[in-house]
């Protein structure tokens, strides 16, 4: 689950009040305040699906969110879906609590 954040009078970033999460079981997608800044308008292609987004703030074919992706648990194998807003520069960042065997990791900066 992220906390969504927006950019508010002068370029100031604040919190949204909102969520952002994606079911690590069933899939199902919950887009809270989307934000469709310049960074997040890198992402040419949905990184679950591959599928083209255009200015979407989801998949058209999975729903999932801009910047959300499955990655494997290195400890358990189980993949889930994680928050990986920069992997459209190529960097592999993101926070991982297996909902399968409590591991918990987080992916560093490869950039």
């Amino acid at each position: 689950m992220d906390e969504d954040f927006r950019r508010g009078p002068g370029g100031t970033i604040e919190n949204a009040g909102t969520q952002t999460y994606v079911c690590p079981f069933c899939g199902h997608c919950q887009v809270g305040t989307a934000v469709l800044d310049s960074d997040a308008l890198k992402q040419i292609r949905c990184h679950e699906s591959r599928t083209e987004l255009g200015t979407a703030d989801r998949c058209p074919k999975c729903s999932f969110p801009r910047g959300w992706m499955r990655v494997t648990c290195p400890h358990c194998g189980h993949r889930q879906p994680v928050s990986a807003p920069h992997w459209g520069d190529g960097c592999d960042t993101f926070h991982l609590e297996c909902v399968q065997c409590g591991f918990v990791y987080d992916s560093l900066c490869i950039c």
